[in-house]
């Protein structure tokens, strides 16, 4: 008989047997019944809720053209199938529907193909079915419980955090605290989206290069780094994207909030109930998403090895396009041309770059790089938001009270609120704001030591720098000594547009950037 030997677990950690212990009971049950083995079908952290048809790795074999490539689907124990009354009832049918034969090792009188067979397996299934709602009953109740206390119920940490065991009355429980590592790059961040104005893939590229871990990796990082039993330990090299950066940047947990399906958890006080320290304020998180929402509009780039894409371009507003000329003494050079012009304006591109180059050096050279520190003013608006919000919805909860004493303690809740909100409108707005210190080290220094043509042209792109380029019959003046080149060999004129806060963008890229941890707010 052609046999599918199916295996499934709801959840699937480093330390569990149960996937290898199922596999050997298949293996020999097939071999000791002269079986013929199909394929190996695994679901792993499946939930016996899942409709069997859904399931990634079984569902396709229910399907055509699978479908007719076996006889026999043989489990160790029947609630491998599903743990799910109707589903199993379903299943059961199409079994019969389609002349498909079930075996359970654990119940060798196991047959659907008599009304008494299918009635115990119905029973069993039933059985099954109630221990799962049980389980699920039990987990969600504790869920709600741990939120409501403030507990971490599990899973994988926020971005920024980590869990970390407390002692409480109810015993040991995991509690969120700001992590000493991820803390430090939401700040990050916050400071190149928010400040220094970077994109979001600009972040994503400069983290994969650095090779920062994302949040799962990084978990199991430490997991394994603490030798944490029964929890995934194994790195899956997971880079950062545009995607899973932004639900890092997004999520309110960043304030400290509790948080469900990505939405804050309301206390019975009408404020957030809270899960930790909070790694943003309330103001800097507002910033962060405005920032990110102004960025969220769809850009498609062209990629291109040249360095001075994007940045100069002819007097008839057409691109430099690097491209290779033709192959002599086995060597092709490369030239920038502009394709839209009729002069077809064609430079080496060795001398093109150079003459760029040297063009921002003469411009910035003299600037001193800085070192930034961003320091957080003081602004509780957001607070103050937060605040009206809930005193509004208890105001709708005394309506709705159905006891004195409810009223009572709503009441007092509200009162409370606002104390705290008068307090709050009486402080001054302070806003936030750079502090500088010299490097003692020229913005020339810097470039002179970083001669990678690829490296510059990204730092010009970033700057937004955009350089006019176009021959005349006169020679280009200006420090072309610096080149190697004789001036007199092709005549130029170069019209560059910098912007208005260059050396800001300039000490913002080279120098230190961070954000003071000892924010006045």
């Amino acid at each position: 008989m052609r046999v599918l030997p199916v295996k499934r677990i709801s959840r699937d950690t480093e330390t569990s047997s149960a996937l290898e212990r199922q596999h050997a009971e298949l293996s020999r049950a097939i071999v000791t019944g002269g079986h013929s083995l199909v394929e190996w079908v695994e679901d792993a952290t499946v939930s016996g809720a899942v409709n069997l048809w859904d399931r990634k790795s079984l569902g396709k074999w229910l399907k055509e053209p699978l479908i007719h490539s076996w006889d026999a689907l043989m489990v160790t124990e029947q609630d491998r199938i599903s743990r799910n009354d109707l589903h199993w009832s379903a299943f059961v049918g199409w079994v019969l529907e389609h002349d498909k034969t079930v075996i359970v090792l654990d119940d060798p009188g196991f047959d659907l193909t008599t009304s008494r067979g299918r009635m115990m397996a119905n029973v069993k299934a039933g059985l099954a079915s109630d221990y799962r709602e049980a389980v699920s009953k039990k987990r969600r109740n504790q869920t709600e419980h741990f939120r409501a206390m403030g507990y971490w119920p599990g899973g994988v940490w926020p971005f920024g955090y980590r869990a970390v065991r407390v002692e409480t009355p109810e015993g040991s429980r995991w509690k969120l605290t700001p992590d000493p590592v991820t803390s430090k790059l939401v700040l990050e961040a916050y400071d190149r989206i928010v400040s220094q104005e970077w994109t979001v893939s600009a972040v994503v590229r400069d983290w994969n290069q650095r090779n920062v871990m994302s949040a799962s990796d990084y978990q199991r990082h430490c997991n394994a780094a603490e030798g944490r039993e029964g929890v995934k330990t194994e790195l899956r090299n997971n880079l950062w994207n545009q995607q899973n950066l932004k639900a890092a940047l997004r999520n309110p947990v960043l304030l400290g909030h509790a948080v469900h399906k990505g939405q804050t958890i309301m206390g019975p006080n009408g404020m957030p109930s809270l899960w930790a320290d909070p790694v943003l304020t309330d103001s800097q998180f507002e910033a962060l998403q405005k920032a990110l929402d102004k960025r969220s509009r769809k850009v498609t780039t062209k990629r291109t090895s040249a360095p001075l894409h994007g940045i100069v371009f002819c007097e008839c507003e057409g691109a430099y396009n690097r491209s290779q000329g033709k192959t002599r003494n086995g060597k092709a050079p490369l030239y920038y041309r502009c394709r839209k012009c009729d002069r077809k304006n064609s430079f080496p591109a060795e001398y093109f770059e150079r003459v760029v180059f040297v063009l921002v050096t003469d411009k910035v050279g003299h600037l001193e790089i800085m070192n930034r520190t961003y320091v957080p003013g003081v602004d509780h608006t957001e607070q103050i938001k937060t605040l009206r919000e809930g005193i509004e919805r208890l105001t709708w909860a005394i309506a709705a009270a159905t006891s004195k004493a409810q009223v009572e303690a709503i009441t007092a809740t509200m009162g409370q609120h606002s104390e705290t909100l008068a307090k709050l409108e009486a402080e001054p707005v302070i806003p936030g704001r750079w502090e500088e210190t010299g490097t003692g080290r020229t913005f020339i220094e810097w470039f002179g030591a970083n001669l990678d043509p690829t490296a510059r042209g990204d730092f010009l792109r970033n700057l937004g720098v955009r350089i006019t380029i176009s021959k005349v019959t006169e020679p280009m003046v200006g420090p072309l000594e610096f080149l190697e080149i004789d001036p007199n060999e092709v005549g130029v004129t170069v019209r560059a547009e910098w912007p208005e806060d260059l050396a800001v963008r300039i000490s913002g890229s080279v120098g230190s950037s961070k954000v003071s941890t000892d924010s006045q707010s």
